[in-house]
């Protein structure tokens, strides 16, 4: 059995293994990188005591142990810089690789959206197409009800904006309510404020004057 299961393997199982090799081996990777800046903080250790042996030794005017102290000191940096050369090269292949796995992720996040969407451009231009008929249709409505509402006001000529502020009114109004909250005015804000009463009103007295003529 053990001999053909290979053949037995789905491809979401071989994507498995893959990627539980690739988690592995970036682990060991990073807990390389963790081993070695270890190291490097023990020997800072060491030859920061050198560094203080020296120092005491070039106090106490014993020259020839100062520079010994020394000697170990900068021996002790040559391996540290020879560490952290090598720690760069490995991050940057490291880092590199791991790049590399995300473009893995990528690859596969498309092929699954390739598969899952299906994009039929004829359906999707009949759907528009008959939405800009509605709209056109929904035009000539709205013109319908618009001749029918001149007819009933009697030849009162109407504009929207006898009713609706503009947008410079509507701006103007904004300005005055930020100053009054600023200012810490007692009038009040909503008296600044085009509200859906004011243009009911508005629009009653219009009508009404029609209605009366």
């Amino acid at each position: 059995m053990g001999l053909f299961s290979g053949f037995f393997t789905s491809d979401d199982d071989r994507k498995r293994d893959e990627a539980r090799r690739q988690r592995r081996a970036i682990n060991k990777a990073e807990d390389a990188i963790d081993t070695v800046d270890s190291t490097i903080a023990e020997l800072r250790k060491d030859e920061l005591k050198e560094w203080e042996n020296a120092k005491k030794a070039a106090a106490a005017g014993r020259k020839a142990d100062a520079m010994l102290a020394l000697q170990r000191f900068r021996q002790f940096e040559v391996h540290i810089y020879q560490l952290e050369k090598r720690k760069w090269v490995f991050e940057n292949y490291l880092n590199r690789l791991k790049m590399s796995t995300i473009n893995d992720v990528f690859r596969d996040a498309m092929e699954a959206l390739n598969d899952a969407i299906q994009v039929d451009v004829d359906m999707v231009t009949d759907s528009i197409e008959d939405i800009n008929d509605k709209l056109t249709d929904v035009t000539a409505l709205d013109k319908e009800w618009e001749k029918n509402f001149q007819k009933n006001i009697n030849g009162m000529s109407v504009q929207e904006t006898d009713i609706i502020p503009d947008i410079d009114a509507l701006f103007q109004a904004v300005q005055g309510e930020v100053a009054i909250n600023i200012g810490g005015g007692a009038k009040d804000v909503a008296q600044t404020r085009p509200t859906i009463n004011d243009v009911q009103a508005k629009a009653d007295a219009i009508l009404n004057t029609s209605a009366e003529k």
